[in-house]
């Protein structure tokens, strides 16, 4: 199970954007699960504001197992390591989902 934690979105937009998830993936329900004590999460997904970019930013630098990833307003993700990467494709986030992202994978 891969917890994550969804900072700048309401209740409705987490749950929506979690299915997605689960949808791209083709992961069963349950497998990523709402997190709240960020120092549990495995992934961390921002709205795409300065602000909030910053902070998460901060957040990781103390979490180096965690990923950090912005979703853009048209919910595209990109690595929030990089602002200048492009944005993830479905195969990049299908891997890191299903655990097959090399060794910082989010599997347990």
């Amino acid at each position: 199970m891969t917890r994550v934690l969804v900072v700048g979105a309401d209740m409705e937009g987490e749950r929506v954007l979690l299915e997605r998830l689960h949808r791209m993936a083709g992961l069963p329900m349950g497998s990523l699960q709402a997190c709240r004590d960020l120092d549990e999460c495995q992934l961390l997904i921002v709205r795409d504001s300065p602000g909030l970019r910053n902070a998460a930013m901060r957040m990781q630098q103390t979490r180096p197992a965690m990923r950090l990833w912005v979703e853009s307003q048209d919910g595209s993700l990109r690595d929030g390591s990089d602002e200048s990467l492009p944005r993830l494709d479905a195969t990049e986030i299908v891997s890191v989902l299903q655990g097959r992202a090399g060794a910082a994978t989010l599997a347990q």
